[in-house]
Parts: structure tokens; sequence; C-alpha cells
């Protein structure tokens, strides 16, 4: 995940409903308390990575994790300006966060409203 002003990004992650890795951008705004989804796909399924935000707070590097099958050495590079949010999708107000068998990581589990 990655914090920039008052949104967190989560890349990716883990969908424990349909027991699957997703390539989607989630973005949480604290102060509104709303929930969007980027409309910009990660160009694989990862979980487990990390963005980091350049200097001049004009990119985020995604780099890392694991697509399901083994560990990625994958770099992807996006423009902040380039992010388009789809607001209010469905999810679930209740988080699920567990420790995950990898050592100082975290699967964070964002359950589909019905």
């Amino acid at each position: 995940f990655l914090i920039i002003q008052n949104c967190i990004l989560f890349f990716g992650g883990y969908n424990s409903v349909k027991r699957q890795l997703t390539n989607c951008i989630f973005i949480y705004n604290i102060d509104n308390n709303i929930w969007y989804q980027s409309d910009i796909i990660l160009p694989t399924n990862l979980c487990n990575c990390f963005g980091i935000l350049d200097k001049d707070q004009q990119f985020i590097y995604i780099l890392g994790g694991f697509n399901g099958i083994a560990k990625s050495n994958i770099n992807i590079k996006i423009k902040i300006n380039n992010i388009e949010l789809i607001p209010n999708i469905p999810i679930q107000k209740q988080l699920s966060i567990t420790k995950s068998s990898i050592p100082s990581s975290f699967t964070i589990t964002l359950t589909p409203s019905k």
C-alpha cells in the first residue's frame, strides 16, 4: 500500500471470496470514508507488493510481490495524474487483515457487498 495525502492506495491483493489474486488498484479516502477503484489495471494479478512515490510526487512505482505462482520481480510505473477513480465501489466497511506466512507481510481481504 501507499499513502498519498488523504488516500491509501492498495495494489492488487487477494480476494478471499473468489480465492484468487486481483490486478485492481483500490483507493480509500480517509477524510470522506469512501472506497474507490482505479480505472488502471495492473498487468498481472499481484499481492504482497509495495508502492513507492517518487521525490517529485509525479509517479508511483509498484515493486515485487507474489503473482500466485512465484515471487515477482515486476516494476510498474504509474503517472499519478493518469489515475481516474470509479467512486463508491461496493465493498463492505469491515476489512479482514491477517498475518500471512511470509514474515513482515500482511494479506488484506476486501469482501464485496451483496
